[in-house]
C-alpha cells in the first residue's frame, strides 16, 4: 500500500508561546518514498522557533503500511518511525504521538485519543492528555517500561516503529477520501499535525484481538508477582487489563503493549500466601488463566 498524498496541517511553536503558529506558507507536504515503499515526511524549524539545537531543527515521520497474519488471522496496520534530529540527549526527552483512537476523524484534545507518550529512556506513563497547546500533560501514575526509543549520537532519537490497526485509526465520511489524522510533539518545543490519504478508499475492520499470558513469576509474600504476556495483532500502546485474585484481594491494572512486538507486563505485591489466580483482557478477549501458589517469606 502506497501513500498517494499528505495534507499538511503542520503546526510549530516559538518557545514561550502557548498557540499555535503556522509551520510554512505552503499547505501542501511532499513525502519521499523511500526504497522500501515507505514514504518520509520531514518537519523543519528555524533557530528562533526551537531550543533545541543551534541551527535548523528537524523532526522525520515515516509511514509504512503492512498486513499481518497469525492463527489464519490477518490485520492491515499503519507503521509509524519518527527520527528527532536532537543531538543532546536527555533521558527525559519525550515524543507525543496521536492518533485517531475515538474513530471520529479529527484529533480531539484531552485524553479522548489515549495519546501516546514514549520518553527517551523507553519508558511511558500513562492517563496522558494532549492539551490545546498541542502538547502533553499526564496524571501522577506508575511509570511503565516500554522499549520505543534508540539514541544515535549522530543522529538523534528514534522512536518506534509503532504499529497501529488501520480500522482503528482510519476515517471516512461521505464522498471524502479516507484518511489519518496523525499529531506528533516532542516535549514541550514543538508540534504538528498532518493528515496521510492511503491509496484505498475503505476502512479494514477493527482486528479481533488474542491475549496470552506467557510466563507469571513469583517467590514468596512480599517480593512481585510478575506477569507477561502478549496480544495478537501485536499493537503498539493497548491498554491490557490484568485481573489477580487472591486470598484477599481482587485487584486489576492495565500495562500497555510494546511497540515492537505487543508485548506487556506488569507487577503485583501480595500481602498474604495462598493461592492467586490471574489472567489479561483487552476488549472482548480474555487470556488463559495462570494459578501460583505463594508461600510465606523466610
Amino acid at each position: 500500500m502506497v501513500v498517494a498524498v499528505i495534507l499538511a496541517i503542520a503546526l510549530a511553536t516559538s518557545v514561550g508561546f502557548s498557540i499555535y503558529q503556522s509551520y510554512n506558507a505552503s499547505n501542501d507536504l511532499a513525502g519521499t518514498v523511500l526504497p522500501d515503499g515507505s514514504m518520509s515526511f520531514t518537519f523543519l524549524w528555524g533557530p528562533e522557533a526551537q531550543h533545541y539545537v543551534n541551527g535548523t531543527f528537524r523532526i522525520d515521520v515515516i509511514v509504512s503500511f503492512e498486513t499481518l497474519t497469525w492463527d489464519n488471522a490477518s490485520a492491515e496496520t499503519v507503521n509509524i518511525v519518527v527520527k528527532v534530529h536532537d543531538d543532546d540527549y536527555s533521558a527525559d526527552a519525550y515524543l507525543g504521538l496521536t492518533l485517531d483512537m475515538n474513530h471520529n476523524g479529527k484529533i480531539d484534545f484531552g485524553p479522548a485519543d489515549n495519546p501516546c507518550l514514549m520518553f527517551a529512556d523507553n519508558t511511558t506513563i500513562a492517563g496522558t492528555f494532549l492539551t490545546e497547546e498541542g502538547f502533553l500533560i499526564w496524571s501522577e501514575m506508575p511509570i511503565e517500561p516500554l522499549h520505543s526509543c534508540t539514541y544515535y549520537p549522530d543522529e538523534g532519537y528514534s522512536f518506534g516503529p509503532c504499529r497501529f490497526a488501520l480500522g482503528e485509526v482510519m476515517s471516512k465520511f461521505g464522498s471524502f477520501p479516507a484518511y489519518i489524522p496523525i499529531h506528533v510533539c516532542f516535549g514541550r518545543g514543538v508540534s504538528f499535525e498532518f493528515w496521510v490519504y492511503p491509496s484505498r478508499d475503505t476502512i479494514p475492520d477493527i482486528p479481533q484481538y488474542t491475549v496470552q499470558i506467557i510466563t507469571v513469576n513469583a517467590t514468596f509474600v512480599g517480593e512481585p508477582i510478575t506477569v507477561e504476556g502478549r496480544i495478537d495483532p501485536p499493537i503498539s500502546f493497548k491498554d491490557v487489563q490484568i485481573d489477580v485474585k487472591g486470598p484477599s484481594i481482587w485487584v486489576g491494572d492495565i500495562a500497555i503493549t510494546n511497540p515492537v512486538d505487543g508485548r506487556f507486563a506488569k507487577s503485583f505485591y501480595p500481602e498474604e500466601a495462598g493461592t492467586y489466580e490471574i489472567w489479561a483482557r483487552l476488549n472482548t478477549s480474555t487470556s488463559n488463566t495462570f494459578q501460583i501458589d505463594i508461600p510465606e517469606g523466610d
